[in-house]
């Protein structure tokens, strides 16, 4: 008997709910702190687990003795008083556990519900009380992951997820075959606008440049001289301050450059004189 008892305390003590569980403690209702405990029910299943085998195996151990000698059915009766000892050791541990680990739930669920904003910080720590609350900037996501208005839920470098400011959205750019917007993908534009290559590869539209004006034909006033050098009636040719000649409204005869009267006559100051192209026209009389 005495062996029976000391094999039931040497396995008691070391009873794994008993030794790796722990209970909330005096918190407060509502806790005041967010609860250190486990919440856990691994170790309880195990003595549990543990407590029917024992059980298992005393009612083995009474049925194999039961028709052996007085002396082997003594022994086999101890050991089966030793095994349900066990199992009682091992039921009470699962029993403590199991009350540890339900009071634990309880007591953070307190917890959680008097301050919303209450959540552990990181990983398994304790309870921050300069923690931002729950959905606000710089506290945790909902555990829907989502946040306040205008708040985005965002993964953290310390894998947390935290409600952070919204970017704000990029403006839209200008629509397609606009001024500025993207060519269509036939590379054209809306009227006044050209599909023109830009240095970042891209082809945007771009105003046209307005076009230049034609110049005069040749012979035309304001064109250039013939390479006779003469011009349509009623223009002359004449040589410009740039070097070229051009064809200009022909002056009023008798007057300076233009064409001599009748009988080779110049107005007052001026003299009829013959030009290169064998016309006469009136120059200023010199002194």
């Amino acid at each position: 008997m005495k062996r029976i008892i000391a094999a039931v305390l040497a396995l008691t003590v070391p009873s794994c709910s008993f030794v790796l569980t722990t209970g909330p403690g005096a918190v407060g209702n509502p806790p005041v702190a967010y609860p250190e405990c486990t919440e856990s029910m691994t170790w309880p299943i195990v003595d549990g687990i543990f407590a029917a085998s024992m059980i298992l195996s005393g009612i083995g151990i009474l049925g194999s003795t039961r028709d052996e000698s007085d002396t082997t059915e003594d022994g086999g009766t101890a050991g089966a008083i030793s095994a349900v000892l066990m199992a009682g050791a091992f039921a009470a541990g699962a029993y403590v556990g199991y009350s540890r680990v339900s009071s634990c739930k309880e007591k953070r669920e307190q917890f959680l519900t008097a301050n919303p904003g209450g959540m552990r910080g990181g990983y398994g720590g304790g309870y921050n009380p300069q923690e931002p609350p729950v959905g606000t900037q710089g506290g945790f996501c909902t555990p829907q992951n989502q946040c306040g208005v205008g708040l985005v839920c965002a993964g953290m470098p310390d894998r947390t997820n935290r409600c952070m400011l919204a970017q704000p959205a990029a403006p839209a750019g200008p629509a397609v075959g606009t001024n500025g917007g993207p060519c269509t993908p036939q590379l054209t534009c809306n009227q006044g606008f050209v599909c023109a290559g830009m240095p970042d590869r891209t082809n945007k539209c771009m105003p046209l440049q307005p076009t230049a004006p034609a110049a005069p034909a040749v012979g035309t006033s304001g064109g250039a001289c013939t390479a006779q050098l003469t011009c349509n009636p009623g223009l002359v040719c004449a040589g410009q301050a740039d070097k070229t000649n051009k064809c200009m409204p022909e002056p009023t005869p008798g007057t300076h450059g233009g064409l001599c009267m009748t009988g080779n006559t110049c107005n007052q100051g001026f003299v009829c004189a013959g030009m290169p192209d064998r016309s006469n026209r009136c120059l200023p009389a010199q002194r």
